[in-house]
């Protein structure tokens, strides 16, 4: 399950966050039901200005602890434009356009983009290669006061990339995401608002297996995965593979000021998730259909006072996912997640010049699997303590500095595993699904940034960020780490 946050436009936001620190927020601003929630509605409240950025950053992945097929190494660019603006006093609007690029080497056998999903049905073929990826994506959210207290937005975003493996069989993808949310919102009284949204994703993508002509004589060997230690041996030259991803959620968002100095945001809600696939070009032959119900919490308070702040935050995710075989009405798995985490923070002013910050926490995440198919039961639980703590420094007016370093220890239990008949492809590679769940790991991480007034530049942000993972206990990945490093630089006109 992947999660993403939006971004505020205000000109205050856009240096928020660029610390790292997940609990504390810089500035109350960000605790409002856009910038917290992401409820488009809320933009035309959260903007004062008219701002135009220029964001560039690069991420960089390495290492040997890693699930078996996530890639050996990633690497990712994304360059985009975006401006906000407000128009005759009732309306606000945000535009971006960009381009990504990423990276995805040393990958063995994958070819599906989205393995990460928890879909049981994947595509693999037998070479270990690199593959990569590059599109345009566009943004846009529109926002309109309705009448005194009552707002109402729209978002639409929309994406498109190419794949291509850089080995024989060489196999090429087209991927297209398109996603909107409406919200509405209204302002109860002096110090509540209420929102609703819904959200509505899909995603589409076509794996494309044809003759390689530079090497035509190379068998290709495909593997049509349905469970852990399922799958079909396939030997054929060519090959095309649909799949079609939809998603619908219903979220409820309230924000709260108890006090002048007090605020509270909190939203949830939930929705349902489908993939169908199928095989083959002109008689496409399905290949199976997955589903997951969701559903989550997210609860942030923080108190400010003349030189301390106080922040709290809350978050619960659930799945409950079963996918269904292509040619029988029967149930292939059933698997259910659940996410619990819980954050505290405070954030000094030690002098008209000096912040100090730190923060703890701590989440939770069990997973239980019934993978039918594989004849497979699983049952698993991991935890992971955080601590982070820093330092900002106005140098001048416009000018900052920030370093903050963060450890964290994660350990997972030893997995309830029950496989009767478990395969060579199991013993040898996918068993390290449990593997990596429940190895202990250390990571350590620094996280620094600068903020200056670049003249022509406009204001400019710069962060960077490195970070070890390294794990000390399994038989399987004792030994190995995870490298990463991030870099990027925003300017704002």
């Amino acid at each position: 399950m992947v999660l993403a946050i939006s971004a505020s436009v205000r000109a205050q936001e856009f240096v928020e966050q660029t610390n790292g620190m997940k609990v504390v927020r810089q500035s109350a601003d960000a605790m409002n039901i856009y910038g917290s929630g992401g409820n488009p509605a809320w933009l035309f409240f959260s903007q004062e200005e008219s701002a135009l950025r220029v964001h560039l950053s690069t991420r960089s992945s390495t290492g040997g602890y890693h699930r078996p097929f996530e890639p050996g190494y990633e690497n990712s660019y994304e360059y985009c434009v975006e401006g906000a603006r407000e128009l005759a006093g009732r309306h606000a609007v945000k535009g971006q356009f960009g381009f990504q690029q990423e990276l995805r080497g040393d990958w063995r056998w994958m070819s599906t983009k989205s393995y990460d999903n928890g879909s049981p049905f994947l595509l693999a073929d037998s070479t270990v290669g690199a593959t990569s990826y590059s599109g345009i994506v566009l943004s846009g959210i529109y926002s309109v006061l309705l009448s005194d207290g009552f707002v109402a937005g729209a978002q639409l975003n929309y994406g498109v990339n190419n794949g291509l493996k850089e080995v024989s069989p060489k196999p090429t993808s087209t991927n297209r995401d398109l996603s909107t949310i409406l919200g509405v919102a209204y302002i109860l009284d002096k110090t509540s608002v209420i929102g609703l949204m819904f959200k509505y994703a899909d995603r589409q993508e076509e794996i494309v297996y044809q003759v390689d002509q530079g090497a035509i004589s190379q068998q290709t060997i495909l593997y049509k995965f349905r469970g852990i230690d399922s799958y079909l041996r396939v030997t054929n030259n060519t090959e095309t593979r649909r799949s079609q991803f939809r998603s619908y959620r219903g979220i409820v968002n309230i924000a709260m000021n108890v006090e002048e100095n007090t605020a509270i945001v909190a939203d949830g809600g939930g929705g349902v998730e489908t993939i169908s696939l199928t095989d083959g070009g002109t008689s496409p032959i399905s290949q199976g259909y997955w589903q997951n119900s969701i559903g989550e919490i997210h609860l942030r308070a923080q108190r400010s006072w003349n030189d301390l702040i106080i922040a709290a935050a809350v978050e619960y995710l659930m799945s409950n996912q079963w996918a269904r075989h292509p040619m029988y009405d029967v149930t292939l798995m059933k698997r259910s997640d659940r996410h619990a985490s819980f954050g505290i923070g405070s954030r000094f002013s030690l002098a008209e010049s000096w912040k100090l910050a730190g923060e703890y926490l701590y989440t939770q995440e069990t997973d239980r699997l019934d993978d039918f198919i594989s004849v497979l039961t699983s049952d698993a639980r991991r935890t992971l303590h955080e601590i982070s703590a820093g330092a900002e420094w106005d140098v001048a007016k416009e000018t900052a500095l920030s370093l903050y370093y963060s450890f964290g220890l994660g350990s997972g239990t030893k997995p309830s595993i029950a496989i009767p008949s478990p395969t060579q492809m199991y013993v040898t590679l996918r068993s390290r699904e449990f593997d990596y769940f429940r190895a202990r790991t250390l990571s350590n991480g620094i996280n620094a940034g600068v903020r200056f007034n670049g003249g022509f530049l406009g204001r400019v942000a710069c962060t960077a960020r490195v970070g070890l993972l390294s794990v000390d206990n399994t038989a399987v990945f004792k030994g190995t780490d995870r490298r990463v490093a991030d870099f990027s630089v925003n300017f704002l006109f």
